[in-house]
This record gives C-alpha cells, structure tokens and sequence, in this order.
C-alpha cells in the first residue's frame, strides 16, 4: 500500500526536471521524487501504461492530477528498465512500431509538432492558436 508521505511526493513536485520518454506501448513522464533524490515518479496518461512497464508494482490512481497514474522507483530501477528497453529495439520505424491506434496518432501528433519546430527554426508557429499574442497581429493603415 502507498503511504500518505508517498502520496504527497507523488503529487507536488516542484522544480522537477521532467522526461518525456515514448515507448511502442506506453508514454510515461519522469521526475525526481521531491521527498527522496534516489527516488523517482513515474507518471502515466494512461494506467495501462504504467501496468506494462511495471506490472507488479502499485500504482496510485491520481484522476484530478495532469497525469491520471504514478509510481514511485528508485533511479536504478527505472534506469535499468531503460536500459533494458533500449536493448531490446528491433524495429526501422518507430511510429510503425506502435500497435495502440491512439498511442500511434498520440506519437504522429507529436512528430508532426516536432517538424513544424525544426523546419521554422524553433521559432513560435502561432497559426492556428486559439490565443494572439504581441505581435501577432499587425494593422496596416489604409492609404
């Protein structure tokens, strides 16, 4: 059972550094636990995706948080899962790899952003944006 003091790491983090880290069947979200330095947490969209990395672990259910599950490890746990995720790549196409439908358009999303950042240079691409900002529109006076 998760503890009150792990439940309270679990959901205030302040400072943290995050990783985004995109797997075939899961995307997960890693910062330090606030409470311990050898400790992380883990933190899922989804609870299935925390179930298929760790399947034996407790996972704290969070639905009013930004990401709906977590789970606290240790650095060298979740850094030997990684390794171990690395290693077992057998795949050309990452994207193609991925067998969720939503977990595939989730990635195809996120590549496209991604191109869109690399073929402007990094600089904001507001077109389309629900909100203007300064500069975003500009008057020309009628001549």
């Amino acid at each position: 059972m998760i503890e009150q003091r792990e439940r309270q790491s679990m959901s205030r983090i302040q400072g943290a550094i995050e990783m985004w880290i995109c797997l075939t069947d899961s995307f997960v979200s890693v910062v330090q636990d606030g409470n311990d330095l050898n400790r992380m947490v883990v933190r899922g969209r989804r609870k299935e995706h925390l179930q298929a990395l760790f399947p034996e672990r407790e996972i704290l259910l969070t639905p009013d948080a930004d990401y709906v599950a977590r789970i606290l490890v240790t650095r060298e746990e979740f850094a030997s899962l990684v390794n171990r995720r690395i290693t077992e790549i057998t795949y050309d196409n990452f994207k193609g790899s991925v067998a969720d439908p939503a977990l595939h358009d989730l990635y195809a999303d996120f590549w496209s952003l991604h191109r869109r950042y690399q073929e402007n240079g990094g600089q904001r691409d507001r077109s389309g944006h629900f909100a203007w900002g300064p500069g975003d529109i500009q008057f020309t006076p009628k001549v």
